[in-house]
């Protein structure tokens, strides 16, 4: 039979490995990544009876069971899509509001160019033998060229700024996938139910980093 002093002896190892856990979820909850964790506090069980003792049942105490993550892999699961849905549209917006503000300037647009290349040409076929009209046609003309040569360039330019763009995630992207074979070299290596929560956590912040990456690469 465990004394009274014994009991008490664990009960405060166990309430004091619990309240480092609090202590460590109140640390780190600026940690990006990191998942709250909870200590499972459990009863120390009475020795069984043989041949010559009678049994204990009165127990010996508690114990910490088992320290894990407060964490839910299908919220986990729905939150990586929800974001990566999140983030493919939120480019996509920022890609097409850069087109159009390229395209559409305010007062410069390639339309605006167009209608004053066709009124020069109205002007001239109402005064075909005014020689400033002629002028103002070929400048309007020499103007509506130049902007289609500019917004050319400006195409060309966007389509390798993006190309680039996707080749700097594509690098960042292959960066997590080799921290991630990593990871789970080393959880399988331990065993998925005894992988360190600190593992476990860096797996699910990667998951969660190349979900991002992955939405701009559609």
């Amino acid at each position: 039979m465990a004394s009274l002093f014994e009991i008490g002896k664990t009960g405060v190892q166990a309430y004091r490995q619990a309240l480092s856990v609090t202590g460590q979820n109140i640390a780190n909850i600026n940690t990006e990544g990191y998942n709250k964790r909870s200590a499972d506090i459990t009863e120390i069980a009475g020795v069984s009876g043989g041949a010559t003792n009678v049994s204990d049942s009165s127990g010996l105490g508690v114990r910490v069971a088992n320290i894990r993550r407060s964490f839910d892999s299908y919220l986990s699961d729905k939150t990586r899509t929800s974001q990566s849905d999140y983030e493919m549209l939120n480019d996509f917006v920022s890609k097409l509001s850069d087109l159009e503000n390229m395209l559409l300037p305010s007062g410069s647009d390639l339309g605006v160019f167009i209608g004053r290349f066709f009124d020069s040409l109205q002007d001239v076929a109402s005064s075909p033998d005014s020689i400033s009209a002629r002028t103002v046609s070929l400048e309007a003309g020499r103007a509506l060229s130049s902007s289609f040569n500019n917004y050319d360039k400006q195409l060309k330019d966007f389509k390798s700024s993006s190309i680039r763009q996707v080749e700097v995630k594509l690098t960042e992207a292959n960066l997590y996938l080799n921290q991630l074979v990593k990871v789970n070299g080393l959880i399988s290596g331990s065993g998925s139910k005894d992988a360190s929560n600190d593992i476990l956590d860096a797996r699910d912040q990667l998951l969660k980093d190349l979900s991002k990456l992955s939405a701009s690469l559609i």
